[in-house]
């Protein structure tokens, strides 16, 4: 099988996977969303903010070397020194409770956010550690087995409310971190290369994870700043639109993502350059169009019908964020290539300008008082020209061949 089928292959096995993964809380949203009210989906999405945010810095970056690492040993080390560092990090979270609770208020939830990002992050190395090894169908079966666990404690645990959507997030990153274990174990002989991955991959922390805090704050501070601004409802409408929104990127273009790291990283390794097609960018554009155009034109008749009329009011929200994740889903797969380029220092100035995109509208509003949904197109508008500005960048580099 030539190199082209091969990646083509590996594209459909982690797409199946990923979709499914998507799929699977998709189809018991109808239920969830009668079960969980727009306030409790509002709690949640400010732990799993809150979880985005500490999971890009909590392990220093190293775990994004993992499938970008020159060779399987290197893989293997920087998963273990991954997960020793995100063990500290949840430690000192503990310590760090009363800040916590002064920027997100009393809410219960917050106490479960050290578990909750050990959890997060042992299920993110591991599927780092699968890609690492080629083993893809491994990894699209524990995507698919992490989200039929969420799933099925959501139904079982929904009594709990607000608690019961975070111990299934918990539950599922755990069996999914479990299969993919049961598979591919960490060969503790390695920790001896702890400390030289670490100084091999120095540029990981040094250049990444400045720019990954400050795209996890400009990517997630909006459902602080949206349940600041009008309350924990409004902000569970817009996380339910951005949950429903990113469905087709996780599905493909995420996939995509992930596999074009491998190539790349093979690519690297046989030829020293990156061999790249832009009429990939093309297809990918094409499909968005027809996906996001077909979702912005039935939003308003489906969201009632499938989620119920408590969620009538979702639709204006995924209306005026289409734009938003259309374009993420042409962009994202290029920008998580670079990093394999050595391209860790653009990465960190884009993720800088995402921030100050981000933080334009939340000081407008200050200012001028925005509804809800302008202000949410304002702030789409603001950050798709950011994604299209980095893929353009992106683009550029790629055609160099690295």
């Amino acid at each position: 099988m030539n190199k082209h089928a091969v990646f083509l292959k590996d594209v459909a096995v982690l797409s199946v996977g990923q979709g499914l993964a998507q799929i699977i809380p998709a189809l018991i949203t109808p239920f969830t969303a009668r079960l969980y009210t727009p306030k409790m989906q509002g709690e949640f999405a400010l732990y799993i903010s809150a979880i985005n945010i500490l999971s890009q810095v909590c392990a220093l970056k190293y775990d994004h070397a993992v499938s970008a690492a020159d060779n399987i040993e290197d893989s293997a080390a920087l998963a273990m020194l991954s997960m020793v560092i995100s063990f500290l990090s949840a430690v000192m979270l503990i310590c760090l409770f009363p800040l916590i609770f002064k920027l997100y208020g009393s809410l219960e939830c917050m106490y479960y956010l050290p578990i909750g990002v050990l959890m997060t992050m042992t299920e993110l190395v591991f599927v780092a550690l699968g890609i690492s090894h080629g083993d893809f169908y491994i990894v699209s079966a524990a995507l698919i087995f992490r989200a039929l666990v969420w799933g099925a404690f959501q139904i079982i645990l929904y009594r709990m409310g607000t608690l019961g959507l975070i111990f299934s997030r918990i539950a599922g990153d755990a069996a999914g971190a479990v299969l993919i274990a049961r598979c591919r174990c960490i060969n503790f002989s390695v920790w001896k290369k702890i400390s030289e991955v670490k100084r091999k991959y120095a540029s990981y922390p040094r250049y990444m994870l400045p720019g990954a805090a400050v795209g996890a704050l400009s990517g997630n501070t909006q459902s602080f700043f949206i349940s600041s601004f009008y309350g924990a409802g409004q902000m569970g409408y817009s996380s339910m639109a951005e949950r429903l929104l990113g469905i087709p990127v996780a599905v493909f273009s995420a996939s995509l993502g992930r596999v074009f790291v491998r190539k790349a990283v093979n690519d690297m390794r046989n030829d020293g350059r990156v061999n790249f097609s832009a009429r990939v960018v093309l297809g990918m554009s094409a499909v968005s169009a027809v996906v996001f155009g077909g979702i912005w034109l039935v939003a308003p008749y489906i969201v009632p019908f499938v989620l119920g009329d408590e969620w009538k009011e979702a639709a204006g929200f995924i209306r005026v964020q289409t734009i938003l994740y259309a374009v993420k889903f042409v962009a994202v797969p290029l920008t998580v290539i670079l990093p394999v380029l050595n391209e860790q220092r653009s990465i960190m100035l884009w993720q800088f300008l995402m921030l100050l995109l981000g933080l334009v509208v939340p000081v407008l509003h200050i200012i001028f008082g925005f509804e809800i949904l302008v202000y949410l197109l304002c702030s789409a508008v603001l950050l798709s020209l950011g994604y299209v500005l980095f893929g353009l960048y992106c683009l550029a580099v790629l055609k160099k061949g690295g």
